[in-house]
Order: structure tokens, then C-alpha cells, then sequence
């Protein structure tokens, strides 16, 4: 004879006895928006946390470029473009200021290349590397002169050989002119003027790893090199150093 099975009743919670099947549904659907939105909650809450948190991040990050800019260097990084080639590069390495490289540079004025790093001394008898902003009526030596313009300076040279003295004064005053007109104090900052004999033309400009050479006096190609390469170095801190005495 066959057995009765037993079957257990599924008990409802407390909360739903009495409930029709359509009300139970409808209250499973509540509970899991519920869910839903907690979740949903949650997630815009640790959004908001992370949204803060890079918006500190980057305001922190800029009061540290600010302080950089303050130094100088606040027009950008090394430009490799601009109105004229690149020239090559010979390297950036500092040298004691009791040597002379003897490596040959690729162009004259150079634009790069092992250079002295030193406050002066009586071995290259000469006050510092770089040399301090401003003009000056002897020659320096280049392995001054290309630490300024590592340092984003402009270069701005007449050949000696090429003009007379009162050419060479004229167009020594034009670039002075040029530099403080440039500077919003008026002073020479990121600029050194000095005769430069033997060049190919008779004026050049150098920046680093850029030069401009002219055979007459060119003030608006003058203004857009500068433009371009001014504070513009491989360390771009021009307001840092020191003028020329």
C-alpha cells in the first residue's frame, strides 16, 4: 500500500502572511530598489571622495609649478621648433672652469655643448658660468655662453670684424634697447650682448640649440626668435640669475 507523503508548508516571514502573491512581488521589488539605491549612494559617495581628491592633487601640483614660475621658466619647456632648425646637439656637460673642451662645436656662437659651471675663479679668469644677463664690450668665452642659454637665454652678437666702432656701438645699443623693451622692468634679463668676432654674418642670435645669423639689422625676425626661444632652455630659469656687473 502505497505511502502518504508528508509535505512541509512553507511558512511565509511574519511580515508577509496575509500578503497576496502580487503584494509579496511587489514588495521583493521595493526591497531590491532599495538595494539599489544604497548601492548607487555608495558609489556616488566614493566618486565625490575621488573627484576631491584629484582636484587637491592637481591645485597642489600647480602651487608647486607656480613656485617654478616665479624662478622663471614660466613660458614652457625647451621649444625644438619654432622659426628656425634645430641645431645639433653637442651635449650638455659641465666642465671645470680651469678647461677648455676641446671638443669642437658644430656652429659658432655654439648652442650646446660641454659648457663651465662656477661662481669664477682665477683660472679662466672670468667672473662666472653663466655669466650674469647684460651687456658687455669684451668677448666671453663660449663655454660661459652656452650656460646661459641652457638656462633659456638669448644670445645677441655683432662681429667686431664687420663693422666700425661706431656701427658696432650702434648695433650694440639697438639690442639693449630690444632686451629692456622685451623685459617688463626693463632690465636685461635672459639677455647677454657681446661682440663675437669672426662670425659667419654680422649679427647672430643664439638660444639653445637654435641661432639665427643676419647680415643687417632684422628687428622683427629679431622679436620672433626671441619670441620663440626666450626662457625657453633646457633649464628654463632665467629670473633666477644673476645681472651682469
Amino acid at each position: 500500500m502505497a505511502q502518504s507523503r508528508n509535505r512541509v508548508a512553507t511558512s511565509r516571514p511574519e511580515h508577509r502572511r496575509g500578503m497576496t502573491r502580487s503584494q509579496v512581488r511587489e514588495e521583493r521589488r521595493a526591497r531590491s530598489n532599495r538595494r539599489k539605491q544604497r548601492k548607487r549612494t555608495v558609489l556616488i559617495a566614493l566618486g565625490s571622495v575621488f573627484a576631491v581628491f584629484i582636484i587637491f592633487a592637481l591645485v597642489f601640483q600647480q602651487g608647486f609649478v607656480s613656485q617654478d614660475q616665479q624662478l622663471g621658466g614660466d613660458r614652457g619647456p625647451y621649444n625644438s621648433g619654432g622659426p628656425v632648425p634645430e641645431d645639433p646637439d653637442d651635449g650638455r656637460a659641465h666642465v671645470p672652469d680651469s678647461i677648455v673642451p676641446e671638443t669642437r662645436y658644430s656652429i659658432y656662437p655654439p648652442t650646446s655643448g660641454p659648457h663651465w659651471n662656477t661662481l669664477g675663479s682665477q683660472a679662466n679668469n672670468f667672473e662666472r658660468a653663466p655669466a650674469g644677463w647684460g651687456p658687455y664690450e669684451r668677448v666671453l668665452p663660449d663655454q660661459a655662453l652656452i650656460h646661459n642659454l641652457e638656462h633659456g637665454g638669448i644670445g645677441m652678437h655683432y662681429d667686431t670684424t664687420k663693422c666700425d666702432s661706431a656701427a658696432c656701438t650702434q648695433l650694440a645699443e639697438a639690442f639693449k634697447r630690444i632686451a629692456k623693451d622685451w623685459n617688463d622692468d626693463e632690465t636685461y634679463t635672459g639677455f647677454v650682448i657681446s661682440p663675437y668676432p669672426f662670425m659667419d654674418t654680422l649679427i647672430t642670435l643664439t638660444a639653445w640649440r637654435h641661432h639665427l645669423r643676419l647680415d643687417e639689422m632684422d628687428e622683427p625676425r629679431i622679436l620672433e626668435f626671441i619670441d620663440a626661444y626666450f626662457d625657453r632652455g633646457f633649464e628654463p630659469q632665467v629670473a633666477g640669475m644673476t645681472p651682469a656687473n
